[in-house]
């Protein structure tokens, strides 16, 4: 699974365990000082 932070914030995300929810990997997918968030479709 993965998700990502909405409008105004920086654009992290996440990578979560499908059965857990425990988080597999975090990173910024762009500069982190764009606060556009980050769109995951």
């Amino acid at each position: 699974m993965l998700t990502g932070t909405g409008a105004g914030a920086a654009p992290h995300a996440k990578r979560l365990d499908g059965r857990t929810l425990g988080v597999l990997d975090s990173f910024l997918v762009s500069d982190a000082g764009f606060a556009g968030g980050v769109f995951v479709g």
